[in-house]
């Protein structure tokens, strides 16, 4: 696996293999991308081929007034682009037109249950409009994406494809608040096809939990759980929304449970994990 930087970047990758396949690739140092019209270019599984490009780019314009003024405007924005059939964990605006990437936490799977993914060719990360005012102010017009005005050790989730396999990977990145700058820090992906990854800050962080055999189904605003027998241990269940935000987290205890989500009608991610065994399922909750 490859991290190629473009322009005048540089970096120097260490790869390791952990358990559960996960290959993960420290970049060291991190690559700081801080000049307009340069990016890097993400190989993800090392076989050769450009998966995805990140990169930053600014222009400016100025604009005479009918009263002999001059206006300057200013676009900052840091994008994603994956390349073939790739995709990106992306949520859409402006009625589908644009795409943006969510802004993803530590310790989230990212996978078959994990929300949707985006191939638009151009998906923006962090878009800012504006007109300068003086040296120092600026008039706002319009802001966009989830990694807006600054981000730190986030995580962009990936979905690769592979001839018929799919695979699912991350890259993590800090966004500076200026909207002008993005460091790359490192990303991993899971070497089994159509096989969730967690989302980690350090290797350690990697197991490997066999799959749980359970059935999950949604019912009104309640999650239903059907497990074979009584745990021996509690099994922790996790809900997210689709932007990787933990909204609900209980103790399972029984092979029969019920349990109330109080959040607004959507999609959901829920994850089962115990006795180094995961389950995870996308469920529509209906509300409260």
């Amino acid at each position: 696996m490859t991290l190629t930087a473009y322009a005048t970047l540089a970096a120097a990758v260490i790869p390791m293999v952990a358990p559960a396949d996960v290959v993960y690739t420290d970049v060291d140092p991190d690559v700081l991308v801080n000049e307009p019209g340069t990016g890097i270019s993400l190989d993800l599984n090392g076989d050769g081929t450009n998966d995805f490009n990140f990169f930053f780019s600014s222009a400016n314009s100025a604009v005479f007034t009918y009263f002999g003024g001059l206006n300057w405007y200013i676009i900052n924005g840091i994008f994603a682009a994956p390349q073939n059939d790739n995709a990106i964990a992306a949520f859409t605006g402006s009625g589908g037109a644009y795409a943006y990437p969510y802004a993803i936490g530590s310790g989230i799977n990212i996978g078959p249950y994990a929300g949707q993914f985006l191939t638009n060719p151009y998906q923006t990360l962090a878009y800012q409009f504006y007109a300068l005012i003086g040296s120092y102010l600026y008039y706002p017009i319009f802001a966009g994406g989830d990694w807006v005005f600054g981000q730190e050790d986030k995580f962009v989730g990936l979905q690769l494809a592979v001839g018929d396999s799919t695979y699912y990977g991350w890259i993590r990145l800090t966004t500076d608040p200026s909207n002008r700058a993005f460091t790359v820090k490192d990303f991993a992906w899971e070497n089994n096809a159509n096989t969730s990854i967690e989302t980690f800050l350090q290797p350690t962080a990697i197991t490997n939990p066999e799959l749980l055999e359970v059935e999950m189904y949604a019912s009104g605003n309640n999650i239903i759980i059907h497990l074979n027998e009584d745990p021996k241990n509690a099994y922790l269940l996790n809900v997210y929304n689709l932007s990787g935000q933990l909204i609900l987290q209980d103790n399972i205890l029984q092979k029969d449970s019920r349990i109330m989500v109080d959040a607004p009608q959507g999609m959901y991610i829920v994850e089962l994990t115990g006795n180094n065994q995961k389950a995870g399922k996308k469920l529509f909750i209906a509300g409260t």
